[in-house]
C-alpha cells in the first residue's frame, strides 16, 4: 500500500522552526496575557508548534493540550514543558484539519451510526476558517476573543487557537 505524505506535515517538519520560534517567545506571552487565560481553564492550542503560547498558558495555571501536525515540534514542546516542570500541559501530534472525530462525537451523542451523520463541514478546512475568522473579527472590533464555557460541574473552559481564545 502506497502511503501518501501530508504536505503540511512535511513542510513543518522540514525546517528548524524551534529556532525561529525562539525569537517569538515574547509575543507568545503577550498574546496569552491579552486573552485572559487563567488558572483552572482548559485550553486547546491548535498549531501549538514548540509551545510558544501553550507554555505561557500553562504557567498561568491553565490545563493545556497542545496539538501540532509536526512530530519534531511536538517533541520540542514536550521537552520545553519538562524543562520548566510544567505538569499541566501535554502535547500530541495531530492534524487540526482532520475533523473525523467531530463526526464520531456527533454520532455518539445522537446514538446513530457515523455513516448517517451529515455534517457538511467535517473534514473541510472551512470549519477552521470559520472559528479563526470569528475570533479574529471579535478581536478587531475590540471584544475579547475568548469565550468561557461553564460546564456541568462549573468548570471554566476556553479554547485558544494560535493565540486567539475561544
Amino acid at each position: 500500500m502506497l502511503q501518501t505524505i501530508n504536505p503540511n506535515k512535511a513542510l513543518w517538519e522540514k525546517g528548524d522552526f524551534t529556532r525561529i520560534a525562539s525569537s517569538m517567545r515574547g509575543s507568545g506571552d503577550a498574546v496569552v496575557n491579552s486573552v485572559g487565560v487563567g488558572r483552572g481553564m482548559k485550553v486547546l492550542d491548535l498549531g501549538c508548534g514548540d509551545g510558544t503560547t501553550a507554555l505561557p498558558e500553562a504557567r498561568l495555571g491553565a490545563d493545556v493540550l497542545g496539538v501540532d501536525i509536526a512530530a519534531n515540534l511536538v517533541e520540542a514542546a514536550r521537552q520545553r514543558a519538562a524543562a520548566e516542570g510544567l505538569s499541566n500541559c501535554r502535547f500530541e501530534e495531530g492534524d487540526a484539519s482532520n475533523l473525523e472525530r467531530l463526526a464520531e462525537a456527533e454520532a455518539a451523542i445522537h446514538e446513530t451510526p457515523i455513516e448517517k451523520v451529515h455534517l457538511h463541514e467535517v473534514g473541510a478546512l472551512d470549519s477552521i476558517i470559520d472559528i479563526v475568522g470569528a475570533g479574529t473579527s471579535l478581536s478587531v472590533i475590540g471584544l475579547p476573543a475568548r469565550v468561557n464555557v461553564t460546564g456541568a460541574e462549573g468548570a471554566n473552559d476556553s479554547l485558544v487557537i494560535n493565540g486567539l481564545g475561544f
